[in-house]
């Protein structure tokens, strides 16, 4: 036939069957083939397009990172935290309690699921 295969994928004016990209990629309007998801999105279901992946649509939450042509995003382990859209964690900063997840973009003044610091007497 000459449709799009599945919802979500990008219409062209290509005539002829089209194939829905995988996981981890996407396809622009118009584009023969699929590109490597960039770092810092969520790439985990088929059928991603420019438009799913531009600005900050499907960015990976805080606490999550995502490397180029990764199909979803990972949970930053201990010790490390991510702002949303990362596309690495960062090591979190001596004095700060970071457990897995832990999102932020300054881990010891951000707000969301941010490390604790440490008591007095206590260290990380």
């Amino acid at each position: 036939g000459d449709s799009c295969s599945a919802s979500g994928t990008t219409e062209s004016a290509v005539i002829g069957d089209q194939d829905q990209c995988q996981e981890g990629l996407y396809s622009e309007e118009g584009q023969d083939g699929c590109s490597e998801c960039p770092a810092g999105k969520d790439c985990s279901e088929p059928g991603n397009t420019d438009t799913s992946v531009a600005g900050a649509n499907g960015n990976c939450p805080a606490g999550t990172y995502s490397e180029a042509g990764f199909p979803g995003c990972k949970i930053c382990v201990a010790g490390t935290y991510s702002a949303a859209g990362a596309g690495v964690c960062s090591e979190c900063p001596a004095g700060s309690n970071c457990g897995p997840g832990t999102g932020s973009s300054d881990p010891l003044t951000g707000t969301q699921n941010t490390p604790d610091l440490c008591g007095p007497g206590f260290f990380s």
